[in-house]
């Protein structure tokens, strides 16, 4: 009697070990930069099923969030682990490179390989109910509100302008945007100029 329970909890813990495996395998999301339009942005949510105030109010991306206690957050559901906070303040798409690069040269919280993540990977931690306002898990704060992504944005916008600019993700308005990289022209938006960094680093599965 007591083989045959040991048997079946063995089974058990094996079947929900290759479960685990395989929706984290399903859950992958892409590492790399790419160029990306409304249409896009919006094939990217209905992919992994996003929360988007403009595209999929009813989408809830399965996370499995861990505070480390160390000014990081892993989510196993998705194999990243995020600076807690983010960047203390706004800021170019230059000065973000370089505080990208400080994170690394610093090895914050004991670790290397910190970067900007995609779009995907910033609406994995998007989240339906806003806390404080801002639709990100508590775990986070609510400080940081539009982040910048690795993306490359051929979003249109009122202006027409064709400057380089990059994807960013709003928190607060539930959905994503863009930035210029470049200088800020007068009168233009800090929004527009200026975005928070959310760095990430790929894990391995926990």
């Amino acid at each position: 009697m007591k083989n045959a329970k040991f048997t079946m909890i063995l089974f058990c813990t094996c079947l929900t070990f290759i479960t685990y495996n395989i929706v984290f395998a399903g859950m992958k999301l892409r590492v790399k930069a790419t160029k990306l339009n409304d249409k896009g942005i919006k094939a990217t949510v209905e992919k992994f099923d996003f929360y988007d105030k403009k595209y999929n109010e009813g989408g809830n991306y399965p996370n499995d969030f861990h505070d480390k206690g160390n000014g990081t957050v892993t989510d196993k559901a998705s194999g990243l682990m995020w600076v807690q906070n983010g960047s203390e303040k706004a800021m170019s798409w230059s000065n973000a490179k370089k505080y990208l690069k400080n994170l690394n040269k610093s090895k914050y919280s004991g670790y290397k390989g910190w970067r900007f993540p995609t779009v995907e990977e910033l609406y994995s931690i998007l989240e339906p109910n806003p806390n404080g306002g801002i639709h990100i898990n508590e775990l986070f704060g609510t400080t940081v509100v539009h982040c910048w992504s690795i993306d490359t944005s051929e979003m249109l916008n009122r202006w027409g302008f064709t400057r380089s600019r990059k994807v960013t993700l709003d928190f607060k308005t539930g959905t994503a945007a863009d930035a210029y990289t470049g200088d800020k022209f007068a009168g233009a938006t800090a929004k527009n100029y200026y975005s928070y960094v959310k760095a990430v680093r790929s894990i391995k599965k926990q």
